[in-house]
């Protein structure tokens, strides 16, 4: 949506999962691109997708790499992280999010713990998504 509206291209690396198809659409539907992996390929079939997309556009590109960019998890960090802790009133001693690329329950348990040292942050992921299979 924030490449519709600003009027950039948009390819997006995504694993070929029924779960999925809702996210495939809707990024077609605001003019992006899905490049899809097989399920059998894990993390990595995907990430090869996005590499070789990101190496054909060359520098009208930006890979957003999010397994390692460190801006995935600090975004939650100040943001996600403060929301919760604000909503819970500060009471708050964990939280358990499902996972994908991680930068979600990283940032969000970085922030609990410099709220509350005791707080913690566990991920729940499905067999065969990014964090599992690595």
């Amino acid at each position: 949506m924030v490449a519709a509206a600003r009027g950039y291209g948009c390819v997006v690396a995504m694993p070929r999962l029924g779960p999925n198809m809702e996210r495939y659409a809707l990024i077609r539907a605001y003019g992006g691109v899905v490049l899809l992996s097989e399920p059998g390929e894990g993390s990595e079939g995907m990430l090869r997708l996005a590499a070789a997309a990101a190496a054909r556009l060359g520098d009208r590109a930006y890979a957003c790499s999010q397994f390692t960019n460190p801006a995935n998890a600090d975004a939650h960090v100040k943001t996600t992280g403060p929301e919760l802790w604000a909503q819970c009133g500060g009471r708050l001693d964990g939280v358990v999010l499902g996972a994908g690329t991680g930068g979600t329950v990283s940032g969000v348990a970085r922030a609990l713990r410099q709220l509350a040292a005791a707080a913690s942050g566990r991920r729940a992921d499905s067999t065969g998504f990014a964090l599992s299979a690595n």
